[in-house]
């Protein structure tokens, strides 16, 4: 199994041979495949190492993180003007305060890219993939807390559904 922090590959050990990940943690689809919000994560890794590598030009790079950081930013808003109904805020404050830190973290982390991309110090590239897989675990944690606070929601019935 490829780990999905780090790209290395593992046999059937329990944790990753190159980042220490705990592998089992990892949510698959029943494919296999990475759980969806890993996607995120992935693209970034991808794109660091691209760069790292020299398979991606610099100016593609920048370019990717400008898009990367418009699209956070409209994500951002998409989630601010949320309608939420006054007497379930409090119900939904957590997972919203965690998804907005994933969202701060991954701005960390597009931020450490650009540092990186103007400086050359892959510590910048480094220290930004380590800030988008904190990212990635709050935004995950937020959606655990979703799919828990839905389930808690009553039906028409007034019952748990």
């Amino acid at each position: 199994m490829e780990c999905i922090k780090c790209g290395q590959a593992n046999d059937a050990a329990e944790t990753c041979g190159g980042c220490g990940l705990v592998l089992s943690t990892i949510e698959r689809t029943e494919s296999g495949e990475a759980h969806p919000v890993y996607d995120r994560y992935l693209v970034f890794r991808n794109a660091v190492h691209g760069a790292l590598e020299g398979r991606i030009p610099q100016s593609d790079f920048k370019r990717f993180l400008d898009e990367e950081s418009f699209k956070m930013a409209q994500r951002e808003q998409e989630i601010r003007q949320l309608e939420i109904p006054p007497d379930a805020l409090e119900d939904f404050r957590e997972e919203l305060e965690v998804g907005f830190e994933g969202i701060e973290l991954y701005n960390k982390a597009l931020f450490h890219f650009r540092q990186y991309s103007t400086s050359g110090d892959v510590t910048f590239a480094r220290g930004g993939l380590d800030l988008a897989w904190a990212g990635n675990q709050k935004i995950n944690e937020a959606r655990r807390l979703n799919r828990k606070n839905r389930a808690a929601e009553p039906d028409a019935e007034g019952a748990a559904t």
